[in-house]
């Protein structure tokens, strides 16, 4: 059993912004909060430090006590350079990212994903019975790592590049964003 000492979550907070009006998502309120502190909350007992990757506004990210990491080449160059600059960041032995706008974080995620994480499998990543949810995923750091030379990947094809297990969670888990009213999935 993988445990939260070993894993630091990395919330991906990197984009453009681009549904979101160009605003930084990590800062948008949500329910009287920045949404970067309700997500960091949902994770603070699955992990043992939390990372944010932030490709601006560093400063405000720091000021809500955050430590924040850019992609290593400027440009948002998508979520796989937050993932590779997290993982340089960190000293864990494991990496669980979960986007920012997607507020609502399984309780059980790590301790879920970390179930599977057996028989030298790279990656777990969430699937919600009828598609998998690329960004909600549990990494071995050096195989994270290794995420920055796809950057321009889709995450899901670098995760098939990978010894990838996808972990089916039960019927209901949310896995809603902030991009549309009706909470579909990510």
């Amino acid at each position: 059993m993988i445990q939260a000492s070993d894993v630091t979550g990395a919330i991906l907070a990197g984009g453009r912004g681009t549904r979101a009006g160009g605003v930084d998502k990590g800062l948008l309120d949500v329910a009287g909060e920045p949404a970067v502190v309700r997500v960091a909350r949902a994770l603070q007992a699955q992990v043992g430090r939390i990372i944010v990757s932030a490709n601006r506004n560093h400063a405000a990210y720091k000021a809500l006590g955050f430590i924040a990491v850019p992609d290593a080449r400027p440009g948002f160059e998508g979520p796989l350079a937050g993932i590779a600059a997290v993982a340089l960041a960190s000293d864990s032995p494991w990496l669980l990212t979960v986007p920012v706008d997607c507020i609502d974080v399984p309780a059980a995620l790590r301790a879920t994903l970390g179930a599977a994480a057996a028989d030298g499998v790279d990656v777990c990543v969430a699937h919600d019975g009828e598609r998998r949810q690329p960004l909600f995923a549990l990494y071995r750091r050096e195989c994270a790592a290794r995420a920055a030379a796809h950057a321009n990947d889709a995450v899901w094809r670098f995760q098939d590049l990978q010894r990838c297990r996808q972990v089916t969670f039960p019927a209901g888990t949310l896995f809603a964003n902030r991009n549309t009213v009706d909470r579909a999935p990510c």
